[in-house]
């Protein structure tokens, strides 16, 4: 008898476990923070840029690193989804020879 009750402790205890653990992750959904790597850059305007200025880019970053902040649910979608993500640097505020820091604006896939 004393077995089966011990038995019955511990699956009441991975029930309730589990439950606490369920609504924490689904209902108060906390924040965390994660940085996706490798993400592919594409310049727009380099062959205005050519044409227009008579200017050339030396120097492409091929890649950037991006740090994304939200829920779990978000985080692991965004991290499934991750080939979709795009990052496009805008050159058509270039005028003049010169290094530049580029503002990359970045596309998630969430809904």
């Amino acid at each position: 008898m004393k077995g089966k009750t011990k038995i019955l402790y511990i699956l009441v205890s991975l029930f309730i476990s589990l439950t606490l653990w369920f609504y924490v992750v689904g209902v108060e959904q906390p924040e965390k923070e994660d940085t996706i790597s490798g993400i592919p850059v594409t310049l727009l305007g380099e062959d205005e840029l050519y044409e227009d200025r008579a200017l050339i880019v030396t120097a492409k970053t091929q890649t950037v690193a991006i740090t994304v902040k939200g829920n779990i649910v978000d985080i692991a979608e965004v991290n499934a989804n991750r080939s979709e993500i795009a990052a496009t640097a805008d050159l058509s505020r270039i005028t003049s020879p010169g290094e530049y820091d580029l503002v990359y604006d970045v596309k998630l896939p969430l809904d």
